[in-house]
């Protein structure tokens, strides 16, 4: 009994020593693999104009996760008019976790190069705002253009956010 105690011990003192170092060295996600915290230097004062994500590909967005070790992914975005978006394909079958995430808790951080950026995502209904931020991917993203020729019966699902300040 006394050696199962120990082994306890031992065991969450592991536990806590990795979620220390993670937090402290964050974990970016890599292509498909999640990560949890973004590593990198917290911007503190508010974008007005997100233009110049035009030079990355892709950026990183952390989610806020109910067992409280943030999520984070790897994703695509496009602005316009200095405005941020963001989206993501609902393939058929479960939602994606980190849209589930923003979807309960709009808080966001952005990891954009080696800098952070703490956001709100803010889901999109308004149709002329949904065709344009699909235009602006489709611009930047030829995977995107392939998607906005489509039939709108043949595209898959796809779930869009403003992203504005915390």
């Amino acid at each position: 009994m006394k050696r199962l105690g120990i082994g306890v011990v031992i065991a969450l003192g592991t536990v806590i020593f990795v979620l220390v170092t993670l937090r402290v060295v964050g974990l970016a996600p890599k292509d498909r693999r999640p990560g949890s915290w973004l590593p990198g230097h917290v911007v503190a004062i508010p974008v007005s104009d997100w233009s110049f994500t035009d030079a990355f590909p892709e950026i990183h967005l952390q989610t806020r996760t109910t067992y409280l070790i943030p999520h984070s992914v790897t994703i695509q975005c496009a602005q316009i008019n200095g405005q941020l978006y963001i989206a993501s394909f609902d393939m058929g079958g479960p939602r994606r976790r980190w849209n589930q995430n923003v979807l309960r808790d709009p808080r966001v951080r952005l990891g954009i190069g080696d800098d952070l950026y703490d956001q709100r995502a803010i889901p999109l209904s308004d149709p002329a705002e949904i065709t344009a931020v699909l235009e602006a991917y489709a611009r930047k993203y030829p995977n995107w253009k392939r998607i906005s020729e489509q039939p709108l019966a043949d595209r898959p699902t796809i779930h869009y956010w403003r992203i504005e300040p915390a």
